[in-house]
């Protein structure tokens, strides 16, 4: 029709190659469709004739096989080297060797050893976005070592990758959001020698020896299922499996329900968003070290005030209220503080144990 300008994409499937080698050859292709000629009398018409490169299947499989198994493992090995190097600059002494436990570079071959975030836990934002991005990859090479074009990317393939992207960026922020204390709390712990001096950052209690495939969907701060991750986990096995199951030139058509591409970004949300609302203990942790910082404030003062008059039976009546508000506080805080660095510090610290005889305002847990 005249002024029309769309465009009719038409696919032909022509037949393999009658033998293996050369890997590229050649096919006359000729495409023929009746038309109107002159005085209305049907005639062929040549659309298109003339020669294409057809590949064999053999030499862009076993590339593209190729590519992604010496991709995978490099992968596998800067993860490794880069988590030695961490391990290297703490070991000035003997501060972390008995903490972190490097995995051997064959272990390190494990997609959520590779993908592990900061912490050394599996991390299933990370996983997801490295896993549809080696997809991709090799569907993208195969699809040119084939056809000798590059195949497009539909819009909702970028939008995957997108969703997954940014799930990773808030993912990995709020993990490290919540894992960490004030640097009042820190200094008040190493004060009293609840944290050794010869623990260095290192010696915490999230850094684990190793990622397990059970911690993409476990809640590591709580121990318990979670099920924002696996309905994340579940939806990404569907589209993966999809995006693997395209033909050659379907990433440029690929399309995802927009209720499926709806809820991979809701799951993504639910995902962050509720790990960003759950307290971690270490927050937890943190309240209650402010407030035993406070407590002893107002002990010290009420003890100071007692010590002045010694007559006045109501400031000493608020110096023993006080000191023995400071000692429940700081027993809780001990069995808080020892059931998140139990792990890593092996045996309780001299100061911990004897937690019950703490002072406010001493150095260690001594009498002054």
């Amino acid at each position: 029709m005249e002024g029309n300008s769309s465009k009719t994409r038409l696919t032909l499937f022509i037949p393999r190659p009658p033998c293996w080698w050369p890997v590229y050859q050649y096919a006359q292709v000729t495409v023929l469709a009746n038309a109107a000629g002159a005085g209305g009398v049907q005639q062929a018409r040549a659309f298109y004739d003339g020669s294409v490169r057809v590949s064999v299947r053999w030499f862009p499989l076993l590339v593209t096989l190729a590519a992604v198994g010496f991709i995978y493992p490099g992968c596998a090995m800067i993860a490794w080297r880069a988590e030695r190097r961490r391990a290297n600059r703490g070991l000035t002494a003997k501060t972390i060797i008995d903490v972190i436990t490097t995995p051997s570079l064959w272990k390190k071959l494990d997609p959520v050893q590779i993908t592990a975030n900061m912490y050394g836990r599996a991390s299933l934002p990370k996983l997801q976005i490295f896993a549809f991005s080696l997809i991709i990859f090799g569907l993208l090479l195969y699809s040119q070592l084939r056809n000798g074009l590059l195949s497009g990317l539909s819009t909702d393939v970028l939008l995957l990758l997108g969703i997954s992207g940014v799930g990773t960026a808030g993912a990995r922020y709020t993990y490290s959001a919540k894992r960490r204390i004030s640097l009042e709390s820190w200094a008040w712990l190493r004060s009293k020698q609840w944290l050794p001096n010869e623990e260095t950052e290192k010696r915490r209690s999230d850094i684990a020896s190793q990622a397990t495939w059970a911690e993409l969907v476990t809640d590591v701060d709580n121990k318990e299922f979670d099920i924002y991750s696996f309905q994340m986990a579940i939806f990404s096995v569907v589209v993966a499996t999809a995006l693997l199951s395209t033909n050659l030139t379907g990433l440029a058509t690929f399309e995802i329900p927009d209720e499926l591409l709806g809820l991979l970004g809701l799951s993504q949300a639910i995902f962050i968003g509720g790990k960003a609302v759950e307290k971690s203990p270490f927050a937890e942790l943190d309240e209650k070290l402010v407030k035993i910082r406070e407590r002893e404030t107002k002990c010290q003062e009420a003890r100071a005030k007692a010590l002045a008059a010694p007559a006045d039976l109501d400031a000493q009546a608020r110096a023993k209220a006080e000191a023995d508000a400071f000692s429940t506080d700081v027993v809780q805080a001990a069995d808080m503080f020892w059931a998140l660095y139990a792990d890593v510090l092996k045996s309780k610290p001299a100061a911990l144990a004897a937690v019950g005889d703490m002072q406010p305002g001493s150095a260690a847990n001594a009498n002054i």
